[in-house]
């Protein structure tokens, strides 16, 4: 297999199936990650709940594996206990969470994320999916908003998400002991947050080492707004999209034999690797003999700067009002 010379070297993640995970005790979920760990660049947890119907998720279809109010489905994992778990067992294993604006509100998940990258030192990204097909709701919107879901309900959960990671930027965290001032609150703005979803914000922690954790997507976006990562799951084609207001980068999903096969479709920056923990073994040894192990130098020890992709432009929030701008104007008095 030819994995392509580029200025960001050719990504490797790997999933599994929510229903392996789902057996598995806790001192297997760490043993799988120690496994991972300095082999793939990540691991992408729940693709399959977000997986979409006959290959497309659309608003109105049934999505295949999905359990309906009253039904019992399938066994299934929380994707970000597992990574936050597994996170405690390696140094150097990014890990991609797949989650949906579905049944969590746009806030419960920025800051359920921001704090799984806070606990993995940069190394965590959202796999935003359309819907969560692991979820009992048995409906096609959002359970908060009763929008329909789809490309534009999805396009503004990333920019709700992407806003409040960007709320409270990190930056403002000077912990300067000799003025005593922890937090320069001037940089700190509300949300503001309007549309499909009204949020004030800011979250109730700082933003990221890595700025935002990269988002995946299946679609090219709507309305401007672009994932980081735009995955494709038809290794023949190579989407054309606008990428002028936002850099992106684009991976392909494989199987665990279409990925052993040579060669790698070319115009692809990355694979995703599905594979059964049966056939992980033999998934390593392939990765380990196609390139060399993964040297975790310090400036490619964030998740967004392993994959060689800049952070979108927009949303910015920095023009929005302060947060702390009442009790600056009372300390002063």
């Amino acid at each position: 297999m030819n994995i392509r010379k580029s200025p960001a070297p050719f990504h490797i993640g790997v999933s599994i199936s929510d229903g392996e995970l789902a057996a598995l005790s806790g001192p297997e979920i760490a043993g799988l990650a120690r496994r991972l760990d300095g082999v793939v660049d990540y691991w992408l947890i729940g693709a399959d709940r977000g997986a979409p119907h006959a290959g497309e998720s659309h608003a109105g279809e049934s999505h295949a594996g999905e359990s309906h109010a009253g039904e019992s489905g399938p066994a299934t994992v929380d994707p970000t206990v597992v990574a936050t778990f597994a996170a405690r067992h390696t140094t150097d294993l990014g890990y991609v969470v797949a989650a949906a604006a579905h049944r969590d509100h746009p806030y419960n998940l920025a800051r359920r994320l921001l704090s799984l990258d806070h606990a993995t030192g940069g190394r965590a990204g959202w796999f935003a999916a359309d819907a969560d097909t692991a979820v009992a709701l048995g409906t096609d919107a959002d359970a908060w908003t009763s929008s329909p879901l789809g490309a534009e309900h999805t396009a503004a959960a990333i920019d709700a998400v992407r806003t409040l990671w960007r709320a409270w930027p990190l930056a403002s965290v000077v912990a300067d002991v000799n003025t005593g001032v922890f937090v320069d609150t001037d940089l700190v703005r509300a949300a503001d947050i309007a549309g499909h979803f009204a949020i004030a914000g800011p979250l109730p922690l700082p933003g990221s080492i890595q700025h935002d954790l990269p988002v995946f997507g299946r679609r090219p976006g709507a309305g401007g707004t672009r994932p980081d990562i735009l995955v494709i799951d038809q290794p023949g084609s190579v989407e054309r999209v606008e990428t002028e207001r936002s850099p992106i980068s684009r991976v392909v999903e494989l199987s665990e034999t279409a990925f052993r096969a040579d060669p790698i479709p070319g115009g692809f920056d990355g694979a995703i690797v599905t594979t059964s923990l049966s056939d992980l073994d033999d998934l390593l040894r392939s990765i380990r003999s196609r390139r060399p192990g993964r040297d975790a130098s310090a400036d490619d020890r964030t998740l967004r700067a392993r994959l060689g992709v800049a952070a979108a432009t927009l949303p910015d929030p920095g023009r929005n009002r302060r947060v702390f701008a009442s009790v600056r104007t009372a300390e002063t008095v």
